[in-house]
This record gives structure tokens, sequence and C-alpha cells, in this order.
């Protein structure tokens, strides 16, 4: 009598069995890998909104300090006689500072990416420089006035005394003049000095006038983005449309241009900083809802009521072109404040 033994079963997994459980491996593996590069494009994106509010930021401290070193005049002539305008006017610094708007096809002193700001800033230290960037890096603050050198003067000798820094008297001043004729001026930035109490006011006389400063936007080829530069000419003269350009200009953020020698004629605007490269452009295709909007917005009173008389308000959108960490997402940021200028009344 034969006995046969039970049969052992097949270990292992059929073909439908591998297929399902690869097909389940490689759906969570997907899952997984869209995740990570979810996060990973979540965590590029809010690291550029970060270094786009500390851009921001930065360039808003640089306003601050041009702005803030610029003055308002209680009554000023702006007010009625000299609004602003597409070409900056250029009679005297009460008149500044002055917003220029609108497409450069159509108006002089403005480009197609931004507002511009033309401004004059009063004058901080004894020394003179013939650019922004020598007066910046200068290791020593120089003493406004020093009496122990120069002893203070009675009244009678007021127009030969030592004044400071920020002052100037009006020698032509008499008792009984027009509250209209100004008895001290404020002092302001110049390439020359000493400037006159009559060159300080106006910007007409050849080589001797003060520094004129703006702010504008320049297209760079390649690129949707503008570069917000900021120039200034020693000694404009009466023509502001005769102020032509330096043909070397800033290529790179930190770099410095030497000025030309002062001449008595139109001096030319120089690259002084850039501020940014990443100033929006005014009709970029990838922001339809701001087709139109400017990347930089200067506004004064003059510009805009609800500013007011002593304020220069201020928005910048910049837009950063995203790498491989963002899926190539461009990013934008807004960041809009006013400053208060400097109060200067006639004295």
């Amino acid at each position: 009598m034969t006995h046969s033994s039970p049969r052992t079963p097949l270990a292992g997994f059929s073909l439908m069995e591998v297929i399902i459980s690869l097909g389940i491996f490689f759906a969570l593996m997907a899952g997984i890998m869209q995740a990570l590069i979810s996060t990973r494009n979540f965590v590029g994106e809010d690291e550029i909104r970060n270094d786009q509010d500390l851009e921001a930021l930065r360039i808003m401290r640089e306003f601050a300090g041009d702005i803030g070193n610029s003055a308002w005049f209680l009554n000023p002539p702006s007010t009625n006689t000299n609004p602003n305008s597409p070409e900056p006017r250029l009679l005297t610094p009460t008149t500044y500072p002055n917003v220029g708007k609108g497409p450069a096809a159509v108006n002089r002193g403005t480009t197609d990416w931004g507002d511009q700001l033309d401004f004059v800033k009063l004058r901080l230290k004894n020394s003179t420089w013939l650019s922004p960037h020598e007066m910046r890096s200068d290791p020593v603050e120089k003493a406004k006035i020093n009496l122990t050198q120069n002893a203070a003067a009675g009244m009678n000798e007021i127009f030969e005394a030592p004044t400071l820094t920020s002052l100037i008297a009006n020698p032509d001043w008499r008792p009984g003049d027009d509250d209209s004729v100004a008895f001290v001026w404020p002092v302001f930035e110049a390439a020359v000095a000493p400037l006159t109490f009559q060159e300080n006011f106006s910007f007409s006389t050849p080589g001797r006038s003060p520094r004129l400063y703006r702010y504008i936007v320049r297209a760079q080829p390649g690129t949707r983005n503008g570069r917000l530069v900021r120039q200034y000419s020693n000694g404009p003269g009466t023509n502001y449309a005769a102020i032509m350009e330096l043909a070397t200009q800033i290529s790179s953020i930190g770099e410095v241009i030497s000025p030309p020698p002062v001449v008595a004629g139109p001096n030319p605007w120089v690259d002084d900083i850039i501020l940014t490269d990443q100033v929006k452009a005014t009709n970029d295709p990838d922001y339809p809802e701001l087709i139109g909007t400017p990347g930089i917005r200067f506004d004064t009173f003059l510009t805009d009521s609800s500013v007011t008389i002593n304020e220069v308000r201020v928005r910048v959108i910049l837009v950063r072109q995203g790498g491989v960490q963002t899926g190539g997402t461009r990013m934008i940021r807004t960041m809009q404040t006013a400053f208060a200028m400097r109060s200067v009344t006639f004295f």
C-alpha cells in the first residue's frame, strides 16, 4: 500500500501581484517627489520674498537719506508759479523736488519704466567734493563751526563773521525789506565752494551752482527689469534739456565713476549708484493686472493732493526672475512709504 505526501504550495507572487505592488510603489514615490518639489518651490519662493523685502528696505533707506536731507519751503514758489512738469524746472532750488511722469516718447526726462525725481540736498559738511562718492568716503567729519578758533561776532559784523555750514546770510538784505526777501538761506550741496548767496540761490551762474540730483529708471537690454539709478550734475546751468548723460555708465552695483571737472556750462549727468536692478517694467506681460503701472512712482502734493506739502511718497515694485528652486516662477513685491523733507522758511 502506498502513501502520498501532501503537496507543498509554491512560495512567491503571481505576475499580477507584482504589477500591482510596483504600481502602488511608483504612485507613492511620485507623491513623495511631488511633495518634495512643492516644498522646495515654496521654500525657494519664500527665500526670494525675504530677499525682496530686504532689497526694498535697503532702497527705502537710500531714499530716506536723500529726501530727508532735501528741503521744503514755507510758502514755496512752486505752489503757484512752478508746478511739477514733465521737464523738471531749473530756476532755483526752491522749485525742487520735482516729479516727472509719463512715457519718454511724450515727456522729456522720464522713461517708460517709471517716474523720475529731481532734487537738491542740503550741505552737511564743511569741505567740498567733486562727487558724492568722495563725500561719502571722506573719513573725517568736519566740524560745522569752531568757536575756539573763530570768536563769536557782534550783529554789526554778521556779514563778515564765520557762518554755519548749512546757512548763508543775504548781503543785500536791508531792514524793512519785504518778507519775500530772505535774510538767511540754507546752503545746498555743490562741487565748488564757497558759493555766494545768489549763486547758492539759483542755477544761473556758469560753473558755480548747487549740485542737482535725480532718480531715473534705465532699461536693461535682454531683461524685463529696469535699473533704478541715482545721478548728479555738478552745475546744470539754466537749460535742463542741455544736460547730457555721461557716456560712461555704471554697469554693476558697487562700481564708481569719476566725474569730469566742472565746466562753465551744463555739466553732464553722472551715475552715482545703482539702487536695484529689479524694477518692474510698466507693461510686463506676466502681470496683466498691472499693465500701465510703473515700477517706480514718486508723488508730492503737486501730483497727488493726498500727499502733504513736506512729503515725498515713494512706491517701488520689484520683480525677480525665479530659478530652478522656484520652478522659474517670477516673484513680485510692492513697498510704499512717504518721507518728510526738512522744513525751511524765509528768515
